[in-house]
């Protein structure tokens, strides 16, 4: 039995059990589209206004229309968009490590040898204004140049 059509049954025998469900045998997702709320937005807004009714809503109706595959669907379709949007940063993030890995890669093996001067340059550097103006200075200088106004960047 799929794990899906197994929560179906348990929310319809709880439904059963607390006299939620409708009287009526057969159930349609037509009258599930008459009593219960359409989307999201509007449960939220019926259930922030207090008009929502729960004694229309036909439960069984209701969990075969989401379980149904057009509404598997609709589901899928809507948090598909989220889901592109954390695979898309997922991937830029992964793009621009490897791009890092490999910059660092041809720094240390020689293969771009302005790289690995203009690097040992910068450590030199940045040796020599530890030694003359200690940490603390450093670390202010870095400070300002990450955070400067946007008119100087770049």
């Amino acid at each position: 039995m799929l794990p899906c059509c197994y929560v179906a049954m348990q929310i319809q025998q709880s439904a059963r059990q607390a006299g939620l469900a409708s009287p009526k045998g057969g159930s349609s997702t037509v009258a599930a589209a008459a009593g219960c709320p359409k989307s999201l937005q509007e449960l939220r807004d019926q259930l922030e206004s207090g008009t929502l009714n729960l004694d229309s809503i036909d439960v069984e109706a209701a969990v075969q229309q989401l379980l149904s595959v057009g509404g598997l669907l609709k589901l899928a379709r809507h948090h598909s968009t989220s889901l592109m949007d954390y695979a898309l940063t997922a991937q830029n993030i992964l793009d621009d490590a490897a791009g890092f890995a490999e910059r660092l890669y041809a720094m240390l093996t020689a293969q771009d040898p302005l790289a690995g001067l203009l690097f040992c340059g910068i450590v030199l550097s940045s040796a020599v204004f530890f030694y003359v103006f200690g940490v603390g200075a450093s670390v202010f200088v870095g400070i300002c140049v990450l955070l400067r106004p946007p008119v100087l960047r770049g």
